[in-house]
């Protein structure tokens, strides 16, 4: 019987190819499961995720539900839960201490978001190269943050000004929450990430507003397809379409720049350093982290990494102060009595001592989780 069923593989070789690869499949998925043994709440997307989108929708719409269930089974230990993009493990309080312990390549912030946001297809895989961006902002950008303050500063109020017109002769004046926070935070950024004057260009800013909204787009668009069809997929999706106009504008704006900036008399104009991301990023790149492409790829990834956290933060707090406008009087006098002690001058040591500013913000984020159901 054995022998017989040896011969009929052997005299059908696509058979045989068919079940050997079924069979590997089936190992990888079962017996190399990632998430073996980690008990599960919610729908499971099934073994081929023929079920995904089925399990996604069942966190959209429970998923508060799902993750209170989850905590009050397993809150000394972990759960997993499919989510309405990826399966998700919840771990207890008691894992941090372990947690911030691990290194890089054990716990990857940025391979959770090239992994999340399909970085192959969106172009945040450039940061798998090398941790360059991460040793910037972590080193870098935070030694450098006291002097970085008061540009800060400008750039917010005159992003206030170009977002907000106030008429004196109106009773008010119609206020586009989220987009003008959503600009606003993307001049912020900008100032930091490329410096004046290319944080205020209007093409730029179609690239600091679009790409972080473009690549969520179209990993949305193609998570729900098989890995092996979505290359079929990507050139038909208008998000796709948006993405790679994003890209072209992002070399066409700063290779110029990073031309420029390598001559060091351009870069340090008339005795004055640049103190940016993209200046750091040429002064301490090296190897292949000195090619224009990569730098323009790792200036992608920080675009979108610094813009979808704060601006939902600024919009819940706006929110949650028009609903408690009694809060405004006494956080007005907390900035103004710590602006007289520093002589009028944002500085970092003043955000520090702005407490009541701080659990107002802090309350906020509490009460608002934005990525509850992501």
């Amino acid at each position: 019987m054995e022998s017989s069923i040896l011969e009929t593989l052997q005299s059908r070789p696509v058979i045989f190819t068919v079940l050997c690869t079924l069979f590997g499949l089936a190992y990888k998925l079962l017996l190399n499961d990632p998430w073996h043994g980690i008990p599960q709440v919610g729908k499971s997307p099934s073994f081929f995720s023929f079920r995904a989108t089925e399990a996604n929708g069942d966190f959209f719409r429970n998923g508060k539900a799902l993750l209170d269930q989850g905590y009050a089974r397993y809150k000394e230990s972990m759960f997993l839960v499919h989510t309405s993009d990826l399966p998700r493990v919840v771990l207890s309080q008691r894992y941090l201490a372990e947690l911030r312990s691990l290194p890089e390549t054990m716990l990857s912030h940025r391979e959770s978001v090239c992994d999340r946001f399909l970085g192959y297809w969106t172009g945040l895989d450039a940061v798998r190269q090398s941790t360059l961006h991460n040793e910037i902002c972590q080193t870098t950008l935070v030694q450098n943050l006291p002097s970085l303050v008061p540009s800060m500063h400008e750039e917010a109020v005159a992003a206030i000004r170009d977002n907000i017109s106030l008429n004196s002769s109106i009773s008010s004046t119609p206020f586009d929450t989220y987009g003008s926070i959503f600009n606003m935070i993307a001049r912020i950024n900008s100032r930091i990430l490329v410096g004046l004057p290319l944080c205020r260009d209007p093409d730029w800013l179609q690239v600091a507003e679009g790409y972080p909204q473009d690549s969520v787009a179209v990993a949305m668009d193609l998570r729900p397809y098989f890995p092996w069809l979505r290359w079929a997929i990507y050139p038909f999706l208008d998000s796709a379409r948006r993405l790679k106009n994003e890209y072209a504008i992002a070399h066409r704006k700063l290779e110029p720049l990073i031309d420029e900036r390598r001559n060091v008399a351009a870069a340090r104009h008339q005795g004055e350093e640049r103190k940016d991301v993209l200046q750091w990023m040429l002064d301490l790149g090296t190897g292949n982290d000195r090619k224009k492409d990569v730098i323009v790829g790792k200036m992608m990834f920080l675009t979108m990494a610094g813009f979808h956290a704060p601006t939902a933060t600024a919009v819940h707090v706006v929110y949650d102060l028009c609903a408690h406008p009694n809060y405004l009087a006494p956080l007005r006098k907390e900035i103004e009595d710590e602006l007289a002690i520093e002589g009028g001058v944002w500085t970092l040591a003043l955000l520090r001592r702005l407490k009541r500013l701080d659990s107002v913000i802090k309350e906020s984020q509490r009460i608002n989780s934005p990525g509850l159901r992501k």
